[in-house]
């Protein structure tokens, strides 16, 4: 049977964030996440407005980002640490740059870098 050709909602995708180096070697850390399914032509004009600095940081990572998903973050005391905008908030003042490993994943998502990974 072929792939099935069809209209996305969403989809999962992985992030990966360098936390740390420890003897040359990084510390990444891994976790799933859930995208819109945008079409090309929303994917274009919100890469253009983004570039013409019409929409903030937040309005942009909004527009495709649904959070993480459940299970795949823990606190420190093994508490699940679930999807909201506050605790995106607090991931991001914990881990600097962790939106910007967010947005290359997403990128990657839409220019079909995974695909070259595998």
């Amino acid at each position: 049977m072929g792939f099935k050709i069809e209209k996305r909602d969403s989809y999962t995708w992985s992030v990966e964030h360098v936390i740390s180096m420890h003897n040359g070697k990084p510390e990444v850390m891994r976790f799933q996440v859930r995208f819109k399914g945008l079409t090309q032509s929303e994917v274009d004009k919100l890469l253009q407005a983004s570039t013409a600095g019409k929409l903030t940081d937040s309005e942009f990572l909004g527009a495709f980002f649904l959070g993480w998903l459940p299970g795949e973050l823990v606190k420190g005391n093994a508490e699940e640490f679930t999807y909201s905008a506050e605790n995106l908030d607090e991931l991001g003042t914990l881990y600097s740059g962790i939106r910007n490993s967010i947005v290359r994943a997403w990128v990657e998502s839409v220019s079909g870098g995974g695909a070259r990974r595998g």
